[in-house]
């Protein structure tokens, strides 16, 4: 267990330094058993994560990769060090901005009060990229993440349903804090669970 650990931290170490591709992870235990989750850690499990475009394994791996440094930290100072690390891993391989053809599974598809679509994606298990869910949140930093009624994206998502798989595109937004940003309150909630913030142009069955 501890040469699986520090692997896991060699690979937060090395993701900083140099651009290594994210499916060399599949050699390493620790984060095949964090990315398959509830899934059997198999082929299957591994064609999930080789199938992804290479920018969103990057996001998946990077996390994963925080996350199991994190849970090993003896005191808040250790694991508090890890969100910085992860930030500065992410801003090395992975500039916000647009992405294209990213796969997941939808968790929420609803509406706010204002009936604009609210909607959030799992990429990889307690990793989601979504919009925001109330108007003032999205208004206040002009992130317009929230689906118009009148839009095409909104069209395309009335037919699909939470637990499909989708393919997916949209406009991932710059943060100081986590290079991406991102909606926990608290840092062990950014580690463990992080939602990404995300405005949607496209969304459909995969």
């Amino acid at each position: 267990m501890k040469n699986i650990l520090f692997a896991a931290s060699i690979i937060l170490a090395a993701a900083i330094s140099t651009a290594e591709t994210a499916a060399d992870s599949l050699s390493d235990l620790a984060f095949l058993k964090d990315f398959c989750g509830t899934m059997p850690q198999d082929d299957t499990c591994m064609a999930k994560f080789v199938a992804m475009p290479k920018d969103e394994q990057m996001l998946v791996y990077i996390v994963s990769a925080a996350r199991i440094v994190y849970a090993e930290g003896i005191n808040d100072m250790q694991k508090g060090v890890t969100r910085p690390k992860r930030a500065a891993a992410i801003c090395k391989l992975l500039p916000h901005g647009p992405v294209s053809g990213w796969t997941g599974k939808i968790s929420t598809l609803s509406t706010n009060g204002d009936g604009k679509g609210v909607v959030a994606i799992e990429i990889a298990p307690d990793v989601h990229v979504m919009t925001y869910n109330n108007s003032f949140s999205d208004d206040v930093g002009g992130w317009e993440t929230l689906i118009a009624p009148s839009s095409p994206v909104y069209r395309k998502a009335l037919s699909l349903s939470v637990g499909q798989s989708v393919k997916f595109s949209g406009l991932l937004f710059g943060s100081d804090v986590d290079c991406l940003k991102e909606l926990s309150m608290t840092l062990e909630g950014s580690i463990k669970q992080p939602d990404f913030l995300m405005r949607f142009s496209d969304i459909g069955a995969d």
